[in-house]
């Protein structure tokens, strides 16, 4: 994904050719009302239909679009409006004996007030292209265009003609992937530096927001994909500009089939604008337009303004000066400030700190006599560094017998006692000192930790692996420095396979412990992939209970993580394998469906207030037919699931990215059946959704994280068969090493709020 570097959103206006041709007053005052609104662009439009044939070109209307840009402080983007018959009702098709002398002249005029210029409009479309579209024939309009304007101004920016939503109908229309495809093919890649296109969302039923199956009515599942075929002919670098885009709001009207009021409009600006802000390949946005073409409401062409045809405001405009000041944190907040990649904030913590740094880690059952003045900060000190967590006592009314996490929201009963389903307990603090120990409890039997110690301005690794151990009752991570210094150090201690509880950090009454800086907080959900109870895998070649693909994620980023995974839980699926309601709980352990309201509770705490930068769904294979018959998913359904879970985390956190992991590649599930079908539905929730920034694959049939079948290597030809471990579902230690790498790789290239993501210490 190109990772760009970080910038506002970039947002326009798009003023149409009635507008561009009117009078100097009228142009004016667009041009000020753009400025009031927020805009940094207006599109000035340059037609041979108002210029006149070359050489001697009338240039009065477009000296007067540029003024107007000028005295409002806007910077111009050009389109190059293809020919119109002599009336001006229809379009001619383009030719470069008409368009290239043109172009040339209208560079030389203007190069020193503008560097954008865009070529032609919508020529994916008979009506606009003056007969049946060629890919071929505009691809030698665009060549000559480039060409000029780059030998005038070799810094220019050439956009192509912004691309109509439509599907491929012969001689008539041709959708924008298939358009755009057709130039690659006629050798267009040299001369455009930007993909123009106009996500327009009215096939969709108007909402971008609303879930709709396929790329070929969801405009920005068609933007997606514009760019992933960028990516695929060497693009990446190139941006897709959103050159025209916008939403009437139209009283009534029969022939179109919808309605769509002032505040529905500011609505769908809202989402549009989100998108846009959230995807890295998208440039400036213009939006159509600033002032209403007409007064009747019944015809959508007259009606896309933010003011009236008699310069009303309407309910978007009091919106558009909230969102677009620098400072806002308005209905977009700070999706209009600068974002940044996800991956320029890793900090890995994968090196093993020296044995001549730590020089003693091991477990005992009893602490050393080597103290002079023993002491103890307890688990529920404000010193200690808690992101990610929800601590409670892990017997109620009792904090002297430790805690554990509560992040997930499961829990089990006993008699009248609640008792809290533990999660992985992951806690720093700065200390100041040269011995420590943690104080645990153990169930009895195996248990691992690990624990991670800054040296040198870099977090490392007391082992390179877990430190295992078995014991029954209390239990101590001894840790012992060459020499008394200021460290960070981060502890992970699992809940299961026996129940570990953390009672206190023992140290000299001399030692200094303090809350260490926050990081960047990623909120996790998801089904027994993420759930820390799930990691070890008992009679695996290698497995670990506090080494999870989460973990590796960790190690990977450095960053902190709330744990909210239930295992067995799907979207639909709550555990029993059914699909269970949003408002109940199924077994011992209460667990619910993603999105249930149980489950929302338990997101609550980590989000707004908390600041994460991202929340993260993983999965899952469990819902298979669920969202569907039982037997058949179903995509839309899957969709509108998926859609109604980020619906509930934005109005929690308007401001946190969301993402999501495919469903997981077990035994060759990527090419087709249930999980394919769910996993369109998971992708293009996140495309069409206003805070997804992201999707990372992992099912993918073109490219699946892993392929075949089998474990422990059972198949010595299978890939899965490495990854897998003893129980035949869930991950041994390679497994999990390498799926939570590959989450970290998918997840560096997605871009969040600059704000949020440099909580790094």
């Amino acid at each position: 994904m190109n990772d760009r570097p970080a910038h506002g959103l970039d947002v326009g206006f798009a003023v149409g050719f009635p507008e561009a041709t009117s009078s100097a007053a009228t142009i004016n005052g667009i041009a000020a009302k753009a400025k009031a609104l927020g805009g940094r662009r207006i599109r000035i439009i340059i037609s041979p239909h108002d210029v006149g044939a070359g050489p001697s070109y009338v240039w009065t209307r477009v000296d007067q679009q540029f003024a107007a840009a000028k005295a409002a402080g806007l910077t111009p983007h050009v389109l190059f409006e293809q020919p119109r018959n002599t009336a001006g009702t229809a379009f001619v098709t383009p030719t470069t004996a008409v368009m290239t002398p043109l172009i040339t002249a209208a560079v030389a005029r203007y190069k020193d007030r503008c560097s954008t210029w865009e070529i032609c409009n919508e020529v994916n479309h008979q009506q606009l292209w003056g007969g049946a579209p060629s890919a071929a024939a505009y691809k030698t309009i665009l060549q000559a265009a480039y060409t000029a304007i780059h030998a005038a101004q070799p810094h220019a920016v050439v956009v192509t003609a912004g691309l109509m939503q439509v599907n491929n109908v012969a001689n008539q229309t041709v959708s924008p992937v298939d358009f755009l495809t057709g130039l690659y093919a006629a050798g267009a890649q040299p001369f455009f530096d930007a993909v123009g296109n106009h996500p327009y969302t009215v096939e969709a039923g108007i909402d971008p927001a609303a879930p709709v199956p396929s790329e070929a009515s969801n405009a920005f599942l068609r933007d997606k994909a514009l760019y992933d075929l960028m990516v695929a002919n060497g693009d990446a670098g190139k941006q897709v500009w959103w050159s025209e885009v916008g939403f009437p709001t139209v009283s009534s009207s029969a022939a179109l089939g919808y309605t769509v009021s002032q505040a529905q409009q500011q609505k769908y600006l809202t989402t549009l604008l989100q998108v846009a802000s959230r995807r890295p390949w998208v440039g400036p946005v213009l939006v159509y337009t600033v002032r209403d073409l007409g007064a009747d409401t019944t015809d959508p062409e007259n009606a896309y303004g933010q003011y009236t045809i008699d310069g009303t405001p309407k309910a978007s405009v009091q919106w558009w000066k909230s969102v677009t000041k620098p400072t806002s944190v308005g209905i977009l907040g700070e999706a209009v400030v600068p974002r940044v990649s996800l991956g320029s904030l890793y900090r890995p913590m994968t090196d093993v700190i020296s044995t001549s740094v730590l020089t003693t880690d091991r477990y005992v059952t009893s602490l050393p006599n080597d103290y002079t003045n023993q002491w103890g900060t307890r688990w529920d000190a404000t010193t200690f560094n808690t992101q990610g967590q929800n601590l409670v006592a892990a017997t109620p009314g009792s904090p002297a017998n430790g805690c554990v996490n509560s992040s997930s929201g499961r829990y089990v009963t006993s008699g009248s006692t609640t008792l809290q389903f533990g999660s992985t307990i992951d806690v720093e603090f700065m200390f100041t000192g040269d011995k420590l120990d943690i104080m645990m409890s153990c169930g009895g039997g195996y248990f691992d930790t690990q624990v991670y110690i800054e040296d040198q301005g870099v977090m490392r690794k007391a082992k390179a692996l877990p430190l295992a151990g078995s014991a029954t009752g209390t239990v101590f991570r001894s840790l012992r420095f060459a020499e008394r210094a200021t460290r960070r150090i981060r502890v992970v201690i699992p809940y299961g396979p026996y129940a570990l509880t953390w009672t206190q950090i023992v140290h000299e009454r001399s030692a200094i412990l303090t809350r260490s800086p926050d990081r960047p907080l990623i909120v996790t959900t998801g089904d027994s992939y993420f759930e820390p109870a799930g990691t070890y895998n008992p009679g695996s070649a290698r497995s670990f209970a506090c080494f999870g693909m989460i973990d590796q994620l960790i190690e990977a980023t450095g960053f902190a993580v709330a744990r909210c995974a239930q295992g067995g839980t799907g979207y639909f699926n709550d555990g029993s394998g059914s699909a269970g309601s949003l408002t109940a709980t199924y077994g011992t352990a209460h667990s619910s469906p993603f999105g249930s309201t149980s489950r929302i509770g338990a997101y609550t705490p980590f989000l707004g207030a908390a600041k994460p930068v991202l929340f993260l769904v993983n999965g899952t294979i469990n819902d298979g037919g669920l969202s569907g018959d039982g037997t058949t998913a179903s995509q839309a359904a899957m969709q509108a699931r998926v859609t109604a879970l980020f619906d509930a985390v934005a109005a929690l956190d308007p401001l946190v990215g969301i993402a999501a992991i495919g469903p997981e590649p077990l035994n060759d599930s990527a090419a087709s059946g249930v999980h394919a079908v769910n996993r369109l539905g998971i992708k293009a929730a996140v495309d069409a959704h206003g805070q997804g920034v992201g999707f990372a694959d992992a099912n993918n049939p073109a490219a699946p994280w892993w392929t075949g079948t089998g474990y422990e290597n059972s198949v010595t030809t299978s890939q899965q068969a490495q990854m897998i471990g003893s129980d035949q579902i869930h991950p041994n230690w390679f497994g999990h090493k390498y799926y939570g790498a590959q989450i970290a790789a998918a997840l560096a290239s997605m871009r969040v709020l600059r704000d949020r993501a440099e909580r790094v210490a």
